[in-house]
């Protein structure tokens, strides 16, 4: 029912206290809390040796009173620190089932910390992706990673990772995400009203809901893709259990066959290709092995799963004798040889296959295709054909396209410009006020090397959204490639006043200020970026050839031995093009 508001678990434990103790002890239950919540991880912390070193970068957690600090500490080779980032974390993200990730809060700006804790590994190393990210501890979190990790939390609009406060409105995955909003049910059950027909349709019993719908509520956080899409005007947070999924996220994946790798979020996938459920006809889910309320105990896994299993197949067993079973498992666990264990795309974690595969093949790798050959092959979850006569999917497609092609190669990205200018140009057209496809065709544009049309684009949209976040940094790169400093200038100075904590946004007002004859404007603010965050590159690079400039060689040459410490991706590079100074 629309309007029907939220009421927060402490409301549902008056009623439901046996199923809220339980679920609160499931990793559902605990997919992030405040810092300090999380004792059993603190020993660990307070007990020393969870430091570890990263191409000679040393990371490092440390407790000071009731501060948790990640740190990151770069030495020259006589063992003088050089380099030096230290930054309080506010909170826990992930059950710790597989790890616990860390936040980081700069008021209401959310950024993820390069330090996660691995159970499997019983260690600390670097966060997921961090390998080659140059801003460290500024990684966003932006609402798409709060969706599947945070109950409730208010973005503030056109931002990339700003919230109101209080940012989270319950931490962990609460009952309402599944049950759906509970005003309603409240008011009827406290007033005494009688439940009328079988179900009480004043709240949502997911296990009552079509196939459909009722795999909907699993797959809002379980269905990741390749790339999740907003439709036009949803916001975040706005699904409801027993609503339509796509009608708020559109999600695309590879099509079938094309990827086989065993990704983080990638169980309804492999789930939807198993020969279990579509055999089903829709009767075999989520829950139909997984009770979301309880999590079986570790020494009755086996035992719970495999009672799950002969729930279907008690008549037509297993064709391996048991003595040869035992060998494998003592349990006799089904899942050792149909659902086995393997690297996922998360480094120290293994996840099971859900394809439930009668014999799975150990020599099948698992991994990402070629980004050449899957640039353009995406497909809405469900399908393996794409109708580009549906011009809403044409135009979340085409979003979804360019928002992966972000991270990928030139070649990609001009590939994807190709395939994607048309269709998000009537988009607009038709649709003016579709912001996320405006910014989408002014990157496109860009890709295709129509760089004026590309900044008016931006313009177009900065004019409806004054504060839309990726806009002005994408307009502040075309501006730069255009020549045009002052404004490229401009734009990242605006960038900057939403997110101050940015040392991307500090850096490129710095690099706009050093091209316009600036220096010591530009070096100040590169100080301001160091101050902050000691790792940064880009900020040591330019101080160091504005020192060069100046003739101050040994000061140019000591931010250098700092860059060189830091170990930067394009290390051998930097150390051919800049070889005099090290002479």
């Amino acid at each position: 029912m629309p309007g029907v508001r939220y009421v927060g678990d402490a409301t549902c434990v008056a009623c439901h206290k046996t199923r809220c103790d339980t679920y609160h002890d499931h990793p559902m239950g605990r997919s992030i809390v405040p810092v300090g919540a999380v004792a059993s991880l603190d020993e660990k912390v307070r007990a020393g040796g969870n430091a570890f070193d990263v191409q000679g970068v040393r990371y490092s957690a440390e407790r000071r009173g009731a501060v948790l600090t990640h740190r990151e500490v770069a030495k020259d080779a006589t063992g003088l620190v050089v380099a030096q980032t230290e930054v309080p974390v506010s909170h826990v993200i992930g059950s710790g089932t597989h790890a616990f990730s860390y936040l980081i809060d700069h008021d209401g700006i959310l950024t993820q910390s390069p330090l996660t804790w691995y159970t499997q590994k019983t260690a600390f190393d670097l966060s997921p992706g961090f390998a080659t990210q140059i801003d460290k501890f500024e990684r966003p979190i932006v609402p798409g990673c709060l969706f599947c990790h945070a109950n409730r939390a208010d973005p503030v609009p056109d931002s990339l990772n700003k919230y109101r406060q209080p940012i989270f409105q319950g931490f962990a995955i609460g009952c309402e995400r599944c049950h759906g909003p509970g005003e309603w049910h409240v008011q009827e059950r406290t007033a005494g009203k009688p439940v009328l027909g079988e179900l009480d349709d004043t709240i949502v019993n997911p296990s009552a809901l079509p196939p459909g719908l009722r795999d909907d509520v699993c797959s809002q956080c379980h269905l990741g893709g390749k790339e999740r899409v907003l439709r036009r005007r949803k916001q975040a947070f706005d699904y409801r259990p027993g609503l339509p999924l796509d009608e708020f996220w559109r999600v695309f994946v590879l099509p079938t066959g094309l990827s086989n790798g065993n990704r983080v979020a990638g169980h309804v996938e492999q789930m939807g290709v198993s020969r279990c459920f579509v055999k089903s006809a829709g009767a075999m889910g989520c829950v139909s092995c997984h009770d979301p309320h309880v999590m079986p105990a570790a020494a009755k896994k086996e035992t719970y799963y495999r009672k799950k299993c002969l729930e279907c197949h008690a008549k037509q067993g297993c064709s391996e004798p048991r003595p040869a079973r035992l060998a494998k498992t003592k349990g006799d666990d089904c899942t050792v040889c149909h659902m086995p264990r393997s690297e996922s795309n998360v480094g120290h974690v293994a996840l099971t296959d859900h394809r439930i595969l009668r014999r799975p093949d150990p020599s099948i790798a698992a991994g990402e295709p070629d980004p050449s050959v899957a640039a353009r092959r995406l497909v809405p979850f469900g399908r393996d054909s794409f109708d580009d006569r549906d011009p809403e999917l044409t135009r979340d497609r085409a979003v979804a396209l360019v928002n992966r092609a972000r991270h990928q190669s030139e070649s990609v990205r001009i590939e994807i410009a190709r395939a994607t200018l048309a269709d998000l140009d009537r988009t607009v057209r038709a649709h003016p006020d579709d912001l996320p496809a405006r910014e989408c065709l002014g990157v496109s544009l860009a890709w295709a090397g129509n760089l004026e049309a590309s900044l008016a684009e931006c313009e177009a949209t900065l004019a409806r959204a004054p504060k839309r976040e990726q806009v002005l940094s994408d307009a502040g790169l075309t501006a730069q490639r255009l020549g045009l400093g002052e404004k490229s200038l401009g734009y990242w100075r605006r960038a900057l006043e939403i997110n101050p904590s940015s040392s991307r946004y500090r850096y490129e007002v710095a690099n706009a200020l050093a091209a316009g004859g600036n220096w010591p404007a530009a070096v100040a603010e590169c100080r301001k970026v160091l101050d902050a965050n000691g790792g940064h590159i880009p900020s040591r690079l330019l101080i160091m050839q504005f020192h060069w400039l100046n003739g101050a060689k040994d000061s140019a040459r000591a931010e250098f031995v700092a860059i060189l410490a830091l170990h930067p991706p394009n290390e051998t590079f930097l150390r051919t093009r800049f070889a005099e100074i090290l002479r």
